[in-house]
């Protein structure tokens, strides 16, 4: 809670974002429910359903600190005209296709690799298994 009124106190983007777009409020509710979600899966030994549980929380905890912060990648602590936004720091446009371009090929030969090693290593070990 402290970290809460803290955040707010201290960037008043995150606020203004919430007024604006209601339904960002959204993004820290998912974060409640998977930090107790974790804790209810815990206490009944569900690993699987905690482990969900906790990435959900996990992805609640960064959607609502970049929901907070937009359209800035830097927010500046001296008023938000020396802020770094989004439109600021992106590449010229032709880079940004290049690099989608390179970053689907580069995907996809990682997901390639990653199915050769699940199935390759794969499975539980053995005790005693040399």
């Amino acid at each position: 809670m402290t970290i809460t009124v803290l955040t707010l106190r201290l960037q008043p983007q995150v606020l203004a974002n919430l007024r604006a777009y209601p339904w960002g409020a959204m993004f820290p509710g998912l974060a409640v429910l998977g930090i107790a979600g974790t804790r209810m899966y815990i206490s009944k030994s569900n690993e699987s359903r905690s482990f969900l549980a906790s990435s959900a929380y996990l992805f609640g905890m960064m959607t609502s600190a970049a929901f907070g912060v937009y359209p800035y990648v830097l927010p500046a602590s001296r008023g938000t005209q020396h802020g770094l936004t989004l439109f600021d720091a992106a590449a010229a446009p032709y880079g940004l296709r290049v690099g989608l371009i390179w970053w689907t090929i580069g995907m996809a030969l990682v997901s390639v690799y990653f199915v050769f090693v699940y199935h390759r290593f794969g499975g539980k070990v053995k005790e005693g298994a040399e």
